[in-house]
């Protein structure tokens, strides 16, 4: 993330929809120690933008990502996402097959974290599993839905 946010692709591609893992890492947990930090070399160290031609703060690109629910249903890492990133720019996933019951763990606790975040229903079904979501048209979407109507005839 890191690299994406400082590198310049989301200044060139402001578009750009990049899905991170894990409710976006360690990011939401500690984004004031980035602004922090990104302050203090801007203005004691005399850092301007890192070296790059970045316009912007990288919290303002590193919002610019979405997130994952795939923390095995710890409902208050998901208000941590949900707090940095909001509900349109969080998807549902699992790290299914990898539990001890082939999947079915994950999803199911994913599921109930979701539903035991202290949000409106309107974000709660943003992050539900059956929504599409803000990322739908996702190339890799796209694939999946074509590879689909090909099986099926």
């Amino acid at each position: 993330m890191a690299r994406l946010a400082f590198g310049g692709p989301l200044e060139r591609f402001p578009m750009l929809k990049i899905v991170t893992h894990h409710a976006g890492g360690m990011i939401p947990y500690f984004h004031k120690r980035v602004q922090l930090s990104w302050d203090f070399n801007e203005m004691r160290m005399g850092y301007r933008h890192d070296g790059q031609t970045l316009t912007q703060s990288p919290l303002d690109y590193y919002c610019m990502f979405y997130c994952d629910t795939a923390i095995q249903g710890n409902t208050p890492a998901l208000m941590c996402a949900y707090e940095f990133f909001g509900a349109d720019h969080m998807v549902f996933a699992t790290d299914t097959p990898y539990d001890n019951q082939l999947g079915e763990r994950v999803i199911r606790e994913t599921i109930e974290g979701v539903q035991a975040m202290a949000i409106n229903e309107t974000s709660k079904k943003k992050t539900s599993p059956t929504t599409r979501g803000a990322c739908s048209g996702c190339p890799s979407e796209n694939a999946n839905r074509a590879a689909a109507a090909g099986a099926g005839g």
